[in-house]
Protein backbone atom coordinates (compact mmCIF):
# COMPACT_ATOMS: atom_id res chain seq x y z
CA UNK A 1 0.00 0.00 0.00
CA UNK A 2 2.79 2.52 0.78
CA UNK A 3 4.28 1.65 -2.61
CA UNK A 4 0.98 2.93 -3.95
CA UNK A 5 0.87 6.48 -2.15
CA UNK A 6 4.72 7.16 -3.94
CA UNK A 7 3.66 5.81 -7.45
CA UNK A 8 -0.16 4.90 -8.30
CA UNK A 9 0.08 1.37 -9.62
CA UNK A 10 3.69 0.59 -7.74
CA UNK A 11 2.20 -2.05 -4.82
CA UNK A 12 -0.15 -3.45 -7.56
CA UNK A 13 3.27 -3.86 -9.68
CA UNK A 14 5.07 -5.57 -6.18
CA UNK A 15 2.03 -7.51 -6.13
CA UNK A 16 2.21 -9.21 -9.20
CA UNK A 17 -0.19 -7.28 -10.62
CA UNK A 18 0.73 -5.38 -14.02
CA UNK A 19 -2.41 -4.67 -15.51
CA UNK A 20 -4.09 -3.18 -12.33
CA UNK A 21 -1.22 -0.96 -11.95
CA UNK A 22 -1.41 -0.21 -15.46
CA UNK A 23 -4.99 0.66 -14.98
CA UNK A 24 -4.55 2.48 -11.57
CA UNK A 25 -1.63 4.62 -12.99
CA UNK A 26 -3.70 5.64 -16.36
CA UNK A 27 -6.51 6.20 -14.17
CA UNK A 28 -4.72 8.72 -11.98
CA UNK A 29 -2.80 10.34 -14.90
CA UNK A 30 -5.63 10.58 -17.24
CA UNK A 31 -7.96 12.09 -14.67
CA UNK A 32 -5.30 14.97 -13.78
CA UNK A 33 -4.74 15.10 -17.94
CA UNK A 34 -8.69 15.34 -18.57
CA UNK A 35 -8.89 17.64 -15.22
CA UNK A 36 -6.40 20.49 -16.39
CA UNK A 37 -7.44 19.84 -20.35
CA UNK A 38 -11.06 18.64 -20.82
CA UNK A 39 -13.08 19.65 -17.92
CA UNK A 40 -12.80 20.04 -14.37
CA UNK A 41 -15.72 18.02 -13.60
CA UNK A 42 -16.43 15.13 -12.98
CA UNK A 43 -12.31 14.41 -13.86
CA UNK A 44 -11.47 15.64 -10.12
CA UNK A 45 -13.59 13.89 -8.60
CA UNK A 46 -12.03 10.80 -9.88
CA UNK A 47 -8.35 11.29 -9.02
CA UNK A 48 -9.12 10.90 -5.61
CA UNK A 49 -11.08 7.84 -5.95
CA UNK A 50 -9.16 5.86 -7.91
CA UNK A 51 -6.33 6.79 -6.04
CA UNK A 52 -7.34 5.75 -2.62
CA UNK A 53 -9.11 2.52 -4.46
CA UNK A 54 -5.95 2.11 -5.88
CA UNK A 55 -4.46 2.16 -2.01
CA UNK A 56 -6.76 -0.48 -0.96
CA UNK A 57 -6.58 -2.47 -3.68
CA UNK A 58 -3.18 -2.94 -3.18
CA UNK A 59 -4.11 -3.78 0.86
CA UNK A 60 -6.26 -5.67 -0.16
CA UNK A 61 -4.36 -7.92 -2.45
CA UNK A 62 -1.18 -8.31 -0.57
CA UNK A 63 -3.32 -9.89 3.10
CA UNK A 64 -4.74 -11.81 0.05
CA UNK A 65 -1.67 -13.30 -1.40
CA UNK A 66 -0.22 -13.32 2.89
CA UNK A 67 -2.95 -15.69 3.85
CA UNK A 68 -2.48 -18.03 0.75
CA UNK A 69 1.23 -18.24 1.54
CA UNK A 70 0.67 -18.65 5.16
CA UNK A 71 -2.07 -21.91 4.37
CA UNK A 72 -4.02 -19.96 6.51
CA UNK A 73 -8.08 -21.05 5.68
CA UNK A 74 -9.49 -17.95 5.03
CA UNK A 75 -11.48 -18.11 2.03
CA UNK A 76 -10.05 -15.62 -0.45
CA UNK A 77 -12.18 -13.22 -3.00
CA UNK A 78 -9.55 -13.15 -5.54
CA UNK A 79 -7.42 -15.89 -6.83
CA UNK A 80 -4.03 -15.56 -7.90
CA UNK A 81 -4.77 -14.38 -11.60
CA UNK A 82 -5.49 -11.04 -12.64
CA UNK A 83 -9.26 -10.95 -13.74
CA UNK A 84 -9.60 -10.57 -17.67
CA UNK A 85 -11.58 -7.02 -17.02
CA UNK A 86 -7.93 -5.21 -15.89
CA UNK A 87 -7.25 -6.56 -19.53
CA UNK A 88 -10.55 -5.11 -21.19
CA UNK A 89 -10.37 -1.70 -18.95
CA UNK A 90 -7.32 -1.34 -20.71
CA UNK A 91 -8.28 -1.97 -23.89
CA UNK A 92 -11.36 0.35 -23.17
CA UNK A 93 -9.35 3.20 -22.13
CA UNK A 94 -6.88 2.66 -24.63
CA UNK A 95 -9.53 2.20 -27.61
CA UNK A 96 -11.64 6.09 -26.33
CA UNK A 97 -8.17 7.94 -26.41
CA UNK A 98 -6.90 6.76 -30.16
CA UNK A 99 -10.14 7.83 -31.25
CA UNK A 100 -10.27 11.05 -29.84
CA UNK A 101 -6.99 11.48 -31.00
CA UNK A 102 -7.76 9.77 -34.88
CA UNK A 103 -10.27 12.99 -34.35
CA UNK A 104 -13.21 10.18 -34.61
CA UNK A 105 -14.50 10.90 -31.20
CA UNK A 106 -14.66 13.94 -29.47
CA UNK A 107 -14.57 13.58 -25.49
CA UNK A 108 -15.15 16.67 -24.71
CA UNK A 109 -18.29 16.95 -26.19
CA UNK A 110 -19.17 14.23 -24.01
CA UNK A 111 -18.64 15.86 -20.58
CA UNK A 112 -22.33 16.35 -19.85
CA UNK A 113 -23.26 12.85 -20.18
CA UNK A 114 -20.82 11.73 -17.06
CA UNK A 115 -23.97 11.72 -14.69
CA UNK A 116 -24.91 8.61 -16.80
CA UNK A 117 -21.96 6.93 -15.39
CA UNK A 118 -22.86 7.34 -12.11
CA UNK A 119 -26.42 5.52 -12.88
CA UNK A 120 -24.96 2.97 -14.36
CA UNK A 121 -23.00 2.33 -11.41
CA UNK A 122 -25.62 2.65 -8.50
CA UNK A 123 -27.90 0.48 -10.52
CA UNK A 124 -25.36 -2.25 -10.98
CA UNK A 125 -24.70 -2.27 -7.02
CA UNK A 126 -28.79 -2.25 -6.64
CA UNK A 127 -28.83 -5.57 -9.00
CA UNK A 128 -25.90 -7.26 -7.36
CA UNK A 129 -27.46 -6.42 -3.55
CA UNK A 130 -30.57 -7.36 -4.77
CA UNK A 131 -29.43 -10.60 -6.44
CA UNK A 132 -26.85 -11.50 -3.46
CA UNK A 133 -29.64 -11.52 -0.60
CA UNK A 134 -32.16 -13.61 -2.88
CA UNK A 135 -29.60 -16.18 -3.47
CA UNK A 136 -28.40 -15.98 0.16
CA UNK A 137 -32.25 -16.22 1.44
CA UNK A 138 -32.34 -19.25 -0.29
CA UNK A 139 -29.36 -20.40 0.59
CA UNK A 140 -30.53 -19.93 4.60
CA UNK A 141 -33.69 -21.63 4.10
CA UNK A 142 -32.24 -25.08 2.85
CA UNK A 143 -34.12 -24.48 -1.22
CA UNK A 144 -33.00 -27.35 -2.89
CA UNK A 145 -31.56 -29.26 -0.13
CA UNK A 146 -32.87 -33.18 -0.30
CA UNK A 147 -33.36 -32.87 3.88
CA UNK A 148 -35.27 -30.35 4.05
CA UNK A 149 -37.48 -31.90 1.24
CA UNK A 150 -38.09 -35.49 3.11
Amino acid sequence: MLLSVLFPGAGQIYNGQPAKAFVFFFGVFGSIYATATVEALPYAFLIPFVFIYSLIDAWRSAVAINARAAGGAIELEEDGFESPAWGAGLVAIGTLLLLNNLGWLRLASLQRYWPLLLIAAGGAFIYNSVRRRNGGSKARRGVGDDATEA
